[in-house]
C-alpha cells in the first residue's frame, strides 16, 4: 500500500479543538485497485470484524486488504449464475452471521462468502419495467430481521431464511423526472423505539408501528423546499432530537416531543443553494459534536447544543460538489470516500473501547506469474497446484497496516527455522512435490506477534506418474 501524506493544518497531524482533535487527512493510494479508484462515486465503506475494508461503487463491492483491492462482485460472477458486476450495485450490509447482503437496482442478494453461496431475494412483483419495488437503497439489521429500503417502500426480511415478513408504504407514485417513487427510503432506524420503525422517505419522516402498520407522517415546512425533499441520510445523532445530514438543507433537526423540524444551512450567504447545503454523513465525536463534510465547504464540526458549525482547514480534493462520505473504523480513524479518491485521518481521532486484532491476510497466490487463488475469499483449504506450478508467489498483509509503526514479516516451511521476508508484502517460493505446510507471521517493532496464518499448498502429479 502506498500512502501519500498531504500536509495541512500548519503541518501538524492533529490539533486539539477544546477536548477534540482536529483531523488531518492523508490520501490512501492502492497500487492494485482492480478498478476501485475509477471515476465512480464510492457510495459506501465498511470494516468487517477481520479488519478488512469493503467499498461500494456501481461496478460492485470491493474488499481491501491493505495492499490489494479485489472486485468481489466480479469474482462471485465467475462462480455463480448471477452477474453482479454490471454497474447495478447500490448498497450493502454484513449481518450478524457475516453474510453479505448486496443491494442492486433490480434485486437483493444474500451472499455467504464462506460457502460461496448466493441467494436472490425477490421482495415484490414489479409494478412496471423499472422495478421500483426491488430497487434496493438501504439495508439495516436489528435482531434477526433485515430492514430493506427500496425505491418504493420498506420491507422486513428474516435474516436466517431470507423470507419476506412484512412490507410498509409500497404505494408510492413516480413523479415526472424522478427515478424513485414518493415512497423511496432514504434512511431506516429500527431500534429507536420498541416495536416501532422510524424511516425517512422522500415525502416525509415516518413513525411505523410494526404490528398495526399504520404510519404517522411528519413533513418539513413547505417553504423550505418542495414536498419531495426529505432526503435525510443516516444519522448517529439521536437523543431527544434527531439531527439528519441532508441533501440541500444542511443539518435537519426533528424534535420527538414537538414533532417539529428545524434546519441549519451550512452557509448564511447561500442558505438556499443546494450545492452549499448538502451533507451526506456525520461521525459522532462525543454527545454533542459530530464531524461532517459539507459540499464545496469541506470538513467541520456540528454542535447539536449550540446548533453551530465550526469549519476546519480542508484539502481541496475533499471539497466535493456533493460532499464526501465519512466513516469511523474499528480503531478510531475516520475515512472519507468520494469520486475516485480515498482519504483517512493520519491518526485516530475517536476513542474506541478496545482495538480489534488484525488478521494476516493472503490476498493472492500466483503460480508461474498467474493469479490462481484468492484465499481470503475462496478459503485456505485445498490449495492444490500441478507439478509444473511449483514457482509460487504469496501476496499478503495484515488487514490494518496503518495502525502500526513497523511490521516485520517472517515465514517457515514445515519444521524449518523462521526466516525474515525481505520483500515486505510478497514471498517467492519454489515448492516440492507433495504437501508444503506454510506458516506466516507478522511482528511489531516490539517483537510482539501481531497476527499469524498457517495453511498447506499441495503440489501434485498425475496418477499415472505416481509409483
Amino acid at each position: 500500500m502506498l500512502v501519500r501524506f498531504i500536509l495541512c493544518l500548519l503541518f501538524i497531524p492533529l490539533i486539539t479543538f477544546g477536548q477534540l482533535k482536529m483531523p488531518a487527512f492523508e490520501e490512501v493510494l492502492i497500487e492494485n485497485d482492480d478498478g476501485l479508484n475509477s471515476w465512480l462515486m464510492i457510495e459506501q465503506i465498511h470494516q468487517t470484524q477481520d479488519g478488512a475494508f469493503w467499498f461500494l461503487i456501481n461496478e460492485g463491492a470491493y474488499r481491501y486488504y491493505g495492499i490489494r483491492a479485489i472486485n468481489v462482485s466480479r469474482h462471485l460472477s465467475t462462480t455463480s449464475e448471477y452477474r453482479l458486476n454490471d454497474q447495478q450495485a447500490t448498497c450493502f450490509k454484513f449481518d450478524a452471521d457475516e453474510n453479505l447482503w448486496l443491494g442492486r437496482r433490480k434485486g437483493l442478494f444474500k451472499i455467504s462468502l464462506a460457502q460461496q453461496k448466493i441467494e436472490k431475494i425477490t421482495l415484490d412483483e414489479p409494478l412496471r419495467s423499472f422495478n421500483h419495488r426491488n430497487y434496493i437503497l438501504q439495508i439495516e439489521e436489528h435482531k434477526d430481521t433485515m430492514y430493506i429500503g427500496t425505491a418504493n417502500g420498506l420491507y422486513l426480511v428474516d435474516r436466517k431464511s431470507g423470507v419476506k415478513l412484512k412490507s410498509y408504504l409500497t404505494n408510492g407514485e413516480v413523479p415526472e423526472r424522478y427515478r424513485e417513487s414518493t415512497k423511496s427510503v432514504k434512511s431506516i432506524y429500527p431500534n429507536l423505539e420498541k416495536d416501532v420503525i422510524w424511516a425517512a422517505l422522500m415525502d416525509g419522516l415516518y413513525r411505523i408501528p410494526k404490528k398495526s402498520g399504520k404510519p404517522k407522517r411528519y413533513t418539513i415546512p413547505e417553504n423550505w423546499a418542495d414536498s419531495l425533499s426529505h432526503n435525510f441520510f443516516k444519522t448517529p445523532l439521536v437523543k431527544e432530537r434527531m439531527y439528519f445530514p441532508s441533501w440541500a438543507l444542511g443539518i435537519v433537526e426533528f424534535d420527538f416531543a414537538s414533532k417539529k423540524f428545524k434546519h441549519y444551512p451550512t452557509s448564511e450567504e447561500f442558505p438556499k443553494r443546494h450545492d452549499y447545503n448538502t451533507i451526506r454523513s456525520a461521525v459522532s465525536l462525543n454527545d454533542s459534536i459530530a464531524l461532517i463534510n459539507a459540499s464545496k465547504i469541506g470538513n467541520g464540526f456540528f454542535n447539536s447544543n449550540s446548533k453551530e458549525y465550526t469549519w476546519l482547514p480542508t484539502l481541496e480534493e475533499m471539497k466535493q460538489t456533493w460532499a464526501t462520505h465519512l466513516y469511523e473504523d474499528n480503531n478510531g480513524f475516520v475515512w472519507s470516500v468520494q469520486t475516485g479518491k480515498i482519504f483517512r485521518t493520519v491518526a485516530p481521532i475517536i476513542e474506541v473501547p478496545k482495538a480489534r486484532n488484525s488478521k494476516l491476510d493472503v490476498s493472492a497466490i500466483f503460480a508461474d506469474n498467474r493469479l490462481e487463488r484468492i484465499p481470503s475469499l475462496s478459503g485456505y483449504d485445498s490449495i492444490i497446484f500441478n507439478e509444473y506450478q511449483k514457482k509460487i508467489r504469496l501476496e499478503f498483509t495484515v488487514t490494518k497496516p496503518h495502525i502500526y509503526d513497523t511490521i516485520l514479516y517472517e515465514y517457515k516451511l514445515g519444521n524449518n527455522a523462521w526466516k525474515t521476508i525481505q520483500n515486505k508484502n510478497f514471498l517467492d517460493l519454489e515448492l516440492s512435490i507433495g504437501a508444503n505446510p506454510i506458516h506466516l507471521r507478522a511482528k511489531s517493532d516490539m517483537e510482539n506477534i501481531i497476527a499469524e496464518n498457517q495453511f498447506d499448498i499441495d503440489i501434485v502429479v498425475p496418477f499415472y506418474k505416481t509409483p
